[in-house]
């Protein structure tokens, strides 16, 4: 899928600051596509493996270390976030 015509090259460009948060055990993305994506984004990205199965990973689960750090995140526009694993809390 590609932008349409009314897409400027400005609009194609990642954000600055991309956050890549997965879980550990996904079933649907394997590591080596998290990482491969993360490489495509550059030094704009940071990669959070959730130690934890499933899908989705913010909000939808328990985890208060991923879903604190993706917050964060959010808040601060990625500043002081580096990639890291997160554990069960």
């Amino acid at each position: 899928m590609s932008p349409g015509p009314a897409w400027s090259a400005r609009h194609r460009r990642p954000a600055s600051n991309v956050l890549i948060l997965r879980n550990l055990r996904d079933p649907a993305t394997p590591p080596a596509g998290a990482r491969h994506l993360r490489r495509a984004f550059g030094d704009r990205a940071r990669m959070v493996t959730a130690d934890q199965g499933g899908h989705l990973a913010y909000l939808f689960t328990k985890n208060r270390c991923a879903n604190d750090l993706a917050t964060e995140f959010l808040v601060t526009a990625g500043r002081g976030v580096s990639g890291l694993t997160t554990e069960r809390r």
